[in-house]
């Protein structure tokens, strides 16, 4: 519980409109704040972790926008309603959390149709037109959208990169690795698993929660290529000798 409370800083601490609880609450959700998005506004899951109804969560969350801590808006990256701190505060929450400004990597990649795509936006568009041209209900689409377009912000964004995901350390060339292999198919079951009825109300963080989804398909697949690799570099390095 350390993290959440490390970011209640002083002026939320301190402010005495606020009702305690209110506070207490502030510092939970800025604890479930990432660079891609706020924290999703899901009351059943903190009246659970409070033990209090869903009506007074909602009451905490109107007290923190009456008094311009947070907003809450749909968030277009992932399509759902999320709690942001406001702009004055947002910068130090993400700096005590150690987390810095998204980068765009060039990590390119050929489909298995034969186009190159180059960037996050590229990739986008590739997916979203395989998802519409589809034969699922727009409901799964919606799922299918959501999840490729935060998968997507993840590979591009190197905050995620060189961390454990399901006792896997994520790199680059997993990335790419993943890209290369992704299709409609996995994808459709990736997002179904995640965004099922009994899964979703516990997911707290959804960048993190997708990359060790992606992680748990395909780390046996890509250590096994790089430990093939490795095996030619050697073979190769033995017949120069």
């Amino acid at each position: 519980m350390s993290a959440p409370f490390s970011v209640s800083f002083d002026p939320v601490r301190l402010d005495n409109r606020l009702s305690p609880m209110a506070r207490i609450f502030y510092a939970e959700v800025c604890g479930n704040v990432t660079i891609n998005h706020g924290a999703i506004v899901n009351d059943s899951y903190y009246a659970k972790l409070f033990d209090v109804s869903e009506r007074q969560v909602r009451t905490w969350r109107k007290e923190l926008i009456e008094y311009g801590y947070t907003l809450e808006k749909i968030d277009t990256n992932i399509g759902m309603k999320c709690i942001f701190p406001t702009k004055t505060v947002e910068e130090k929450i993400l700096a005590m959390q150690g987390l810095k400004k998204p980068k765009v990597l060039n990590i390119a990649y050929r489909t298995p149709e034969g186009k190159i795509l180059r960037n996050a936006s590229e990739a986008k568009v590739h997916y979203e037109a395989k998802i519409n041209a589809s034969y699922i209900s727009e409901e799964n689409k919606s799922k299918l959208f959501l999840f490729i377009n935060t998968f997507l912000e993840c590979i591009y964004d190197d905050t995620y990169f060189n961390k454990i995901y399901a006792n896997q350390k994520v790199t680059k060339e997993f990335f790419q690795f993943v890209l290369n292999c992704l299709t409609i198919d996995e994808i459709y079951s990736k997002a179904l698993f995640i965004f099922s009825k009994e899964k979703n109300n516990d997911i707290r963080q959804l960048d993190y929660y997708i990359i060790t989804v992606i992680v748990n398909a395909y780390k046996d697949e890509f250590n096994s290529k790089i430990a093939h690799k490795n095996k030619q570099i050697k073979r190769k390095e033995m017949k120069k000798l």
